[in-house]
């Protein structure tokens, strides 16, 4: 977070007397209310800052904004979407003229996600989004941005920010369900990942019974989270995750797999170097298998009545990770089938020269195809290839 965002905040031991000192609060321990509202730096558009161990700090009658976009049941005021939060010390702050620890406060219900059409374009994409809160009608809280091809259903990339600390991320419940936010049409997308839809697409598709490239573990195609619910700290941050424009078909091997490690390694590393990272998360390509007549066939999750295929399944994630004060960066890239062999994936799925061996914080198996085979690559190599990311200054390697 920038440091002018940091100007209130003061360093506060977990024990000891604090008195008057001010307030201090785990973000994993203390604030374990499911319904929190959000937490926002008074008058502004910016979720309140916490240090690098996953602490919110507050001076001494300093003020936290609570928004409740359904309105607050803790305390008891349906009718208001927003309030402020004094310190007074430890977990206790006035609200509304009574003293309540500021674990306890809750909304009637989770706080509303918005998508919002930004004016600028993307490369690649026919939508560019920005996923967050709507705090006031001139408010917005945001929290990634989302590059969408509305015609090819796919999500070029998303972007976002690992703030240090964290991996202090709040432990909240997952949603029942993702959100299509509007997109994808009439189709039934809870329906279109089911494991026995999958078969049967796949199997017209391939023209051939696909049932060896699946079991019930982790052979079949999951919801793949671009920005990581982990990557989040509050848990109304993670539920803005569960949406599908920030997903792509991912085979779950490689999900729980090599992607699961890339996505651990950079969250490690932010905590580790107490830096941050900006982070830009897509796909690319769609990838295939061999059909009836013994040659490739793409592979997609949906047929419309017209016979035209949609939701492809990629060939390759990534997620391009820059320091942004020394502009060091990388990209991680993984194959996003189980299935292909190590010949096709050396002559079809390797973008750029594979410099993995100078990178010592992912703790992957990148060699396992199972796991998806993965390798890392210079960012401004790679983009010579992925032309569809963003303009941003990058200077070397981030090892």
């Amino acid at each position: 977070m920038e440091e002018e965002e940091l100007t209130d905040i003061v360093e506060i031991p977990r024990s000891g007397n604090i008195n008057n000192a001010g307030c201090s609060l785990s973000l994993r321990n203390d604030l374990k209310n499911a319904k929190m509202p959000l937490l926002i730096t008074p008058g502004t558009t910016l979720f309140y800052p916490y240090d690098e161990n996953g602490f919110i700090n507050v001076n001494f009658n300093r003020a936290i904004e609570l928004v409740c976009t359904r309105g607050f049941a803790n305390p008891d005021q349906p009718t208001t979407t927003i309030t402020f939060a004094f310190c007074i010390r430890g977990q206790m702050f006035n609200i509304t003229n009574s003293s309540m620890d500021l674990g306890t406060v809750a909304c009637t219900g989770w706080n509303d996600v918005t998508v919002a059409n930004l004016s600028n374009s993307c490369n690649g994409g026919t939508k560019f989004l920005d996923v967050g809160f709507q705090l006031a009608p001139m408010r917005f809280a945001s929290v990634y941005q989302v590059c969408f091809n509305e015609e090819y259903e796919v999500t070029r990339y998303v972007q976002h920010t690992l703030y240090k600390g964290a991996n202090n991320y709040q432990n909240s419940e997952r949603p029942n369900k993702f959100l299509k936010a509007g997109f994808f049409g009439g189709e039934e997308l809870d329906v279109i990942y089911t494991k026995q839809t999958q078969r049967v697409l796949l199997n017209r598709i391939l023209g051939q019974d696909s049932t060896k490239y699946f079991n019930d573990n982790n052979y079949y195609l999951s919801k793949g989270h671009l920005a990581a619910k982990a990557d989040f700290v509050y848990a109304s941050q993670q539920r803005t995750t569960f949406l599908y424009i920030n997903t792509a078909p991912q085979w779950q091997s490689f999900n729980g797999g090599n992607w699961l490690a890339v996505e651990n390694g950079l969250r490690q590393w932010v905590d580790t170097k107490k830096r941050d990272l900006l982070c830009w998360t897509g796909v690319y390509g769609v990838t295939s298998l061999t059909g009836e007549m013994m040659t490739d066939v793409e592979l997609f999750l949906y047929e419309d009545n017209d016979k035209h295929f949609h939701l492809p399944i990629p060939k390759l994630f990534f997620r391009v990770a820059v320091e942004p004060i020394s502009k060091l960066g990388v990209v991680l890239v993984g194959v996003n089938n189980p299935h292909v062999s190590l010949d096709v994936i050396k002559r079809s799925y390797v973008l750029c020269e594979d410099v993995s061996h100078k990178i010592s914080y992912i703790n992957w198996k990148r060699l396992d195809l199972k796991n998806g085979y993965s390798y890392a690559c210079e960012v401004n190599e790679f983009r010579k290839v992925v032309t569809h990311l963003p303009t941003f200054d990058v200077r070397g390697l981030l090892v």
